[in-house]
């Protein structure tokens, strides 16, 4: 766990969403990948 500017400790769920919001966007971004799709 890697703390930035205290923002970790201070507000964890707010760093929590942004975790998932990034993960979301990974997915997405995977998903619309020809290589993905060529594998399905």
């Amino acid at each position: 766990m890697t703390k930035k500017k205290g923002e970790v400790s201070s507000m964890p769920d707010k760093e929590q969403q942004l975790r998932w919001q990034a993960e979301d966007i990974v997915r997405q971004s995977i998903q619309n990948t020809p290589s993905y799709k060529q594998k399905k």
